[in-house]
């Protein structure tokens, strides 16, 4: 009905780095007058994470010694949403010797298309990323949402093997690398000094970074590289509602999966939480300023490893 028709508008909205930017405007106009808990009922802004303010990293960081050049796919949803990661992302990998070529923020990996079901339109997506990652000449490409990771180790499937993109998408899917990941795999450089943190920390596995990736390890290393007391949140293979555009097609349902999260936090005791997602990121926030918990934080891991360097 036309109810399902405006949630497909705004699956559709959320692969839109434009209107993404007009949502997250809006939002923190909202949000600056203090009226967060309007904002949070009404259809689309509702997700929209509380306004942060951070300057675009330099398009090529390139330290005194370069150990690897990547690009690094900022994502249209996590850089207008919470451009704290792509900032966050820069610092660590440039601490530990990574060259680093952001790609245009407004390059979408496709992921929120194809769950949609248009796949022409996440085929063209994939294409142009395809193309930006073979023009920059990089070892890897690294993610930092986990639906984006999981979408480019899957982007061979979109194309024809006739087609000239096919054996670069096979490349770009082999190269790919969620932050976490590559970080643990070329040795992290340790924060120095090591103080250990008083802050206590639940862990939830993105259902994209563990069941799309296979990646359970290596964000686990990451928190106890930043040094904080972290904790597994417990029943971390069940979704939090996220789920790509699920969220946005069915937000009852997925309502009711984030609650769950939030109590289990509340079980937990604890004043922070740490996913490797974007989406998850921005479904906990909801579920958390729904159920008067909003003083809970939630946090990609990569963003307590800059704070833990800084």
């Amino acid at each position: 009905g036309a109810r399902r028709r405006a949630r497909s508008l705004l699956a559709r909205a959320g692969a839109n780095a434009r209107l993404l930017r007009v949502a997250s405007g809006v939002a923190s106009a909202f949000d600056r007058l203090g009226f967060e808990r309007l904002r949070r009922c009404i259809p689309g802004l509702s997700l929209v994470p509380r306004h942060t303010s951070f300057p675009m990293p330099p398009a090529v960081t390139r330290p005194a010694t370069p150990r690897l050049r990547v690009a690094l796919l900022v994502g249209c949803v996590a850089h207008q949403m919470r451009p704290s990661i792509t900032s966050s992302t820069r610092n660590v990998l440039h601490r530990n010797g990574v060259e680093v070529v952001l790609l245009p923020p407004d390059l979408c990996c496709g992921a929120r298309d194809r769950h949609a079901g248009r796949s022409e339109t996440a085929a063209r997506a994939a294409a142009a990323v395809c193309s930006a990652v073979d023009e920059a000449g990089v070892d890897h490409l690294v993610t930092t949402a986990a639906g984006c990771g999981a979408a480019v180790r899957r982007y061979v499937e979109l194309f024809p093997q006739d087609q000239p993109v096919s054996s670069i998408a096979h490349q770009v899917g082999r190269s790919s690398r969620d932050i976490c990941e590559l970080l643990v795999e070329i040795g992290l450089r340790p924060p120095d000094p090591r103080v250990p943190s008083e802050r206590s920390v639940a862990y939830h596995d993105a259902c994209h970074l563990l069941h799309g990736c296979g990646l359970a390890r290596a964000p686990r290393e990451i928190l106890r590289a930043a040094g904080v007391r972290w904790i597994d949140l417990g029943e971390n293979t069940i979704c939090c509602g996220s789920a790509g555009v699920y969220n946005l097609l069915h937000p009852r349902t997925a309502s009711e999966l984030a609650r769950r999260k939030v109590d289990l936090l509340i079980e937990k005791g604890v004043s922070d939480v740490a996913i490797g997602n974007i989406g998850c990121i921005m479904q906990f926030e909801l579920a958390l300023q729904r159920a008067g918990r909003a003083d809970v934080r939630v946090w990609h891991p990569i963003e307590l490893l800059d704070l833990s360097y800084s």
